[in-house]
């Protein structure tokens, strides 16, 4: 039998999007609605590192800008502090988090290296299948072949080299 679907709604801060010209503009609409064709309010039981990081990596493919500048601010942050410990969750992701943009990065970042590494396909078949298992340890091991601890550090490593 199939679900109705609930109504959606996007809002946007105008003290935030107006300022952002008409390319930031485009990757905030972007991220929004990737979340609403992923039923991302449907699906809380996600890491949020995927949730968002899979939204900012459909929102970013082919942007011409360098990791350099699209990553700008979890550079510094490894830069200052090296790579952080885990994968960013509720903390991070934290409206008072003064850091929260640096996260968003390193979720795209998480995202665009399964994307990279295992392809396309791969990356959305996680997606489906951590999202049915409320769980992203079964998807690893089986779509990818690793474990979370092993991209964890896969991760870590990319970001130290971004911010070389």
């Amino acid at each position: 039998m199939a679900r109705a679907a609930a109504e959606v709604h996007v809002f946007l801060n105008p003290a935030v999007f107006d300022p952002l010209g008409p390319e930031g503009r485009q990757i905030v609409l972007s991220h929004e609605a990737t979340h609403v064709a992923l039923g991302a309010a449907t699906t809380a039981s996600l890491p949020l590192w995927l949730s968002e990081g899979i939204a900012d990596y459909v929102a970013l493919v082919g942007n011409p800008l360098p990791d350099t500048v699209l990553a700008a601010q979890i550079r510094r942050l490894v830069q200052e502090d090296g790579a952080p410990k885990a994968l960013p969750g509720p903390a991070e992701f934290a409206g008072s988090n003064t850091d929260i943009g640096a996260w968003y990065e390193a979720a795209w970042l998480a995202v665009r290296l399964i994307a990279e590494t295992y392809g396309r396909p791969a990356l959305l078949e996680f997606y489906s299948r951590a999202e049915a298992d409320k769980d992203t340890r079964a998807a690893f091991r089986q779509v990818l072949g690793t474990t979370e601890a092993q991209f964890r550090r896969a991760w870590q490593a990319r970001l130290v080299e971004l911010a070389g």
